[in-house]
């Protein structure tokens, strides 16, 4: 299959100008001119133009670098601890129980450090507690008698406003019970 080239020949003109001093590594995409072209068909299809040497040269730096700086470092360790554990294997160091200890101590040691940690926290509170105990009487004595103020101001008003209707209810009422005390004796006869 074929495809018209999308470049303008202007643009491919002063490509090959600037491409001619670096190499023809894209030459053969840029001549054709306008003309239909396999390679630009390649391309557009999901072909790869050929790398550009300064690419090239960047994917070998880049390379280089990723072995220098990661699996050189990370291969020499584990050939380190390798030859570290062929050592004490061949030199017979210590029977299993001792490294058995040496695996316990290594376990035990962060839950040494987060009991210790717990430790302190609850030394920590139980000091707060105390501390509040000895600073709140006095706090909640000064709250206590406020409340009981509020509360002695608060029935006052309540009876000052309740009284009237108190005493107009008990008056009602009085009157309601002499009536009926009147209306029985005029029955009765």
């Amino acid at each position: 299959m074929l495809q018209y080239s999308w470049m303008e020949p202007d643009v491919i003109d002063s490509l090959d100008i600037h491409l001619s001093h670096e190499g023809d590594a894209l030459q053969q995409h840029i001549s054709t001119r306008g003309k239909w072209s396999d390679d630009t068909f390649g391309h557009l299809s999901g072909g790869s133009l050929p790398m550009s040497p300064v690419s090239q040269k960047a994917v070998r730096e880049t390379s280089s670098q990723v072995w220098a700086q990661i699996y050189l470092p990370l291969g020499m360790g584990v050939m380190i601890l390798a030859a570290l554990v062929f050592w004490v294997w061949q030199a017979e160091f210590g029977a299993v129980t001792v490294w058995a200890d040496v695996a316990l101590v290594l376990i035990l040691i962060p839950l040494f450090v987060l009991g210790l940690t717990a430790l302190i926290l609850l030394g920590g509170l139980t000091y707060g507690v105390f501390w509040l105990i000895g600073w709140l009487p006095d706090p909640l004595h000064r709250l206590q008698s406020t409340i009981a103020r509020v509360e002695r101001g608060t029935q006052k008003g309540v009876d000052g406003v309740v009284r009237p209707m108190l005493v107009v209810q008990a008056v009602i009422a009085t009157l309601k019970a002499a009536g009926g005390i009147i209306v029985s004796i005029f029955r009765s006869y």
